[in-house]
């Protein structure tokens, strides 16, 4: 019973605790991208073509824990060092 209390207790700590430091949009403006790709995408149904812009910052390969969209660009979370940091953002230019 005393490690029921105890857990839910302290799980609203470990997430609080994640979320504080978790990276902004904003903070990647006094970064630069390690690599930047442009891709062309067709739908296959309608052949309507738009261009995906995807600029990496974090070259590890790890699970993405979390997903963010703002309006044409989505942010990719990953967990790094028990924060999360964007790894990549794509964005849709056409």
């Amino acid at each position: 019973m005393y490690k029921i209390i105890f857990l839910s207790a302290f799980f609203p700590v470990l997430t609080w605790a994640q979320q504080d430091c978790k990276e902004t949009p904003s903070d990647l403006e006094s970064k630069e991208a390690i690599q930047i790709d442009t891709t062309r995408v067709i739908d296959p149904q309608t052949y309507n073509e738009s261009v995906r812009v995807t600029r990496i910052y974090h070259m590890e390969e790890l699970p993405i824990v979390e997903r963010k969209k703002v309006g044409k660009t989505t942010y990719f979370y990953v967990e790094k060092n028990d924060c999360l940091v964007i790894r990549h953002l794509e964005e849709y230019i056409k």
